[in-house]
This record gives C-alpha cells, structure tokens and sequence, in this order.
C-alpha cells in the first residue's frame, strides 16, 4: 500500500506521524527555515538533515544530526541506526520573534552597508 504524502494528512494525524517516527530525515539541499524539522523536534523526534542552507543551523549533533553532500547511503544509513535509538533533550527552536529580529539585524547591516 502506497504511504499518504504529508499535504494528504490532517494538522493531527500530520502531528502523530512525526511523534510515532523513529527519526525524521530531510536531505533537501534548500530550504529556507525547515519548518518541518522544528515541528518533528516538538514531537521529540530526532532528526538527520543535509548540511545546507538554512537546514545546517539546526544541526547540534545531539537532536539533529548533519550529513554532506554529496550524500553516503552507507553514512545515512549508520547514521539512522544510531538517531533513532536516542531521545530528543533540551530542544531549542527559535520563536517567530527572535527569527524575526535577527532577520532585521541582518537587512539593517545590510542597508547600512551602502
């Protein structure tokens, strides 16, 4: 049987397939906040991201892993048996508010440079 695509889910049912995840992979080379690896942290579910754009910000080696690209099946695959025998800890996911305010930081810096 075909697995449901993540937009054919619910809010809730969305929310349960993350927290009954062993570990949440995203390889995506860009990606601009990864909205997706924050909500599988709120479910306490650790996570392996490539280590690009924006996803590379989340990596703290302790909830969510990185790996380079190009990617190794063999490493991926290391690397998922050891995450999804760990708990997620002390998860620090930013709010709106801060991302907002460093997002003004950088464009001040920026318009401050011409």
């Amino acid at each position: 049987m075909m697995e449901q695509r993540a937009k054919d889910l619910s809010r809730e049912e969305l929310i349960r397939k993350y927290a009954e995840a062993d570990v949440f992979v995203l390889l995506s080379k860009h990606e601009a906040y990864g909205i997706a690896v924050a909500e599988a942290l709120a479910a306490k579910t650790p996570c392996i991201v490539a280590k690009t754009s924006a996803l590379s910000e989340w990596v703290d080696n302790r909830n969510v892993f990185g790996l380079n690209y190009p990617i190794s099946i063999e490493e991926l695959t290391d690397l998922i048996n050891r995450v999804s025998k760990i708990g997620v800890e002390g998860v620090n996911i930013p709010s709106w508010d801060s991302v907002v305010e460093k997002l003004k930081k950088v464009y001040r810096g920026v318009l401050y440079d011409f």
